[in-house]
C-alpha cells in the first residue's frame, strides 16, 4: 500500500459526493479504507514469511528494527481531512520534530 491514507485527489479525481463515490460511481467514498496492512512483507512481521502459528520462531519485538516506530493505521481521506485540519493549528514542540 502506497499511502496512509487514501488522498481524494488519486481516488476520488472527480470529487467526494455521495454522488461521485461508490456505490453511485467507482471511485472510494470518504470513509474507505483500502483493505492489506501497512506492512510490506509476507506473513506475520514477527514470524516472516512462515505461518503464525505457536511452533514458529519468532523475531524479539525489540530487536526487529524493521517494524515502525509509531502506530500505523491506514484511514479514509474523511478522517485524514480532520486530522490535517490540527495539524495547520500550531507548530510542534521541537522534541517531537523528526
Amino acid at each position: 500500500m502506497d499511502d496512509t491514507y487514501n488522498d481524494p485527489a488519486n481516488y476520488a479525481p472527480f470529487g467526494t459526493t455521495a454522488d461521485q463515490v461508490y456505490d453511485q460511481k467507482w471511485y472510494m467514498p470518504p470513509s474507505g479504507v483500502q483493505r492489506g496492512s501497512a506492512f510490506t512483507s509476507n506473513g506475520d512481521s514477527l514470524t516472516r514469511i512462515y505461518p503464525s502459528r505457536d511452533y514458529m520462531y519468532r523475531v524479539a519485538e525489540d530487536s526487529a528494527s524493521f517494524l515502525p516506530k509509531i502506530p500505523v493505521q491506514p484511514i479514509g481521506y474523511s478522517e485524514a481531512e480532520i486530522l490535517l485540519q490540527y495539524l495547520q493549528e500550531d507548530e510542534v514542540d521541537a522534541q517531537w520534530r523528526g
